[in-house]
């Protein structure tokens, strides 16, 4: 073999390392769903006839008593459209995150949108119909 072929076969050896880590990188955080360790975020779908002029993620804990963290936001979801909320709010001990949406008439509505944590991480979906709320979550 060559002078020439040694040196591009160990050339290519360290870039099959790096292509063969990156890859395993990308198949652990798409097989294992790591966002739910990531601040809590959560989107909401208004898949509803109704327009939501103020929306409010906070914590509960206890007796589903609210704990004073929380963080209105005031923006509009009209009908059709998603949101992204990232809410700065904090927690001692356990408990969970509720959803309060206010609709364009003043009609409240509160859901709970993660069931229980411990840190105010992972994920939710929450999907407005007329009829329901559906949430799906992943929080720790």
């Amino acid at each position: 073999m060559s002078t020439k072929k040694k040196i591009v076969m160990l050339s290519l050896i360290p870039i099959m390392f790096v292509v063969l880590f990156v890859s395993s990188i990308l198949f652990v955080y798409h097989y294992f769903d790591l966002k739910q360790f990531r601040q809590f975020t959560a989107t909401i779908i208004n898949e509803s006839d109704h327009q939501f002029v103020k929306l409010e993620l906070g914590v509960v804990q206890g007796d589903y008593e609210k704990t004073g963290s929380f963080e209105v936001f005031d923006k509009v979801i009209k009908p059709g459209e998603k949101l992204k909320l990232k809410p700065d709010i904090f927690i001692r001990g356990e408990g969970g995150i509720y959803l309060e949406l206010t609709d364009e008439q003043g009609k409240v509505t509160t859901k709970g949108v993660c069931s229980y944590t411990e840190s105010i991480s992972g994920y939710s979906t929450v999907t407005i119909t007329n009829e329901d709320i559906v949430v799906e979550e992943k929080c720790w």
